[in-house]
């Protein structure tokens, strides 16, 4: 009588199958966990990038007074117009910005944590008779850690 040879795997090769997918899980997992927060603080950057770079310039060129500050202005019609704003990103009115004479910022909108892991203010400084408003996550704008 001859022996029936099957073919399967044993205990120690699907053991080690588990413990090398459980290895590689351990290091994906985190991984993976920190790029939704990653992707929504550069979506919120990108975001305040477009303000600077387009939006403040565009309402420093159409909507300002004879100093250069900016006038009362329909935010989301305006805005619409350049960018789709974020998720999270309420409250705005970008006729707060500060007068063009000040160097610290008035809040313009809030971020919540829809958009960001922790809320945040956005502040603008009004754009002088020489420049565009500016735009950063702090009033002290020589302090912002966004450089757009």
């Amino acid at each position: 009588m001859q022996a029936d040879h099957k073919k399967a795997f044993t205990m120690i090769e699907l053991i080690f199958v588990i413990v090398i997918i459980g290895i590689l899980a351990a290091i994906a997992i985190p991984k993976l966990a920190g790029t939704a927060t990653e992707a929504q603080k550069n979506n919120v950057s990108a975001f305040m990038g477009t303000l600077n770079r387009t939006v403040g310039p565009a309402l420093w060129a159409t909507h300002f007074d004879n100093d250069g500050s900016v006038k009362t202005v329909s935010d989301s019609e305006f805005l619409d117009a350049f960018t789709a704003v974020p998720q999270g990103v309420v409250n705005i009115d970008l006729s707060q910005c500060a007068d063009g004479n000040e160097s610290v910022g008035e809040k313009v909108a809030d971020i919540t944590t829809e958009a960001v892991p922790q809320a945040e203010e956005l502040f603008c400084i009004d754009g002088k008779i020489s420049g565009p408003p500016k735009f950063a996550f702090s009033s002290d704008m020589n302090r912002s850690l966004q450089h757009n």
